[in-house]
């Protein structure tokens, strides 16, 4: 899972796409070791720690998916209405219905 989080963070810092078996960027690795210290750092100081930890990042979470919505939003209209916008949430109904 920290792998996954770690090529989650790729977008942010430029790195090619990893496809091969094995990391074909040293940034990469570099970046899932960092990753992998601090949740061993975060998980070795305890539950207290980690629950401290977790309620400073939910927020976050749900900031970061709901943005995400929003950013793919455009996207889904685009590719099933071929415009931009949606009119009304029966046509997102509508769209989803038909491309989920």
């Amino acid at each position: 899972m920290i792998t996954v989080s770690a090529y989650a963070l790729r977008l942010a810092f430029g790195l090619p796409v990893q496809l091969e078996w094995c990391p074909t960027s040293i940034a990469f690795i570099v970046i899932t070791l960092l990753l992998a210290a601090v949740v061993v750092a975060v998980a070795a100081n305890g539950f207290e720690a980690m629950a401290n930890f977790a309620t400073i990042c939910s927020p976050w979470m749900l900031a970061c998916f709901l943005c995400g919505a929003a950013v793919a939003l455009p996207y889904l209209a685009l590719h099933t209405h071929a415009t931009l916008t949606f009119t009304s949430f029966d046509d997102f109904l509508d769209a989803a219905h038909r491309t989920i």
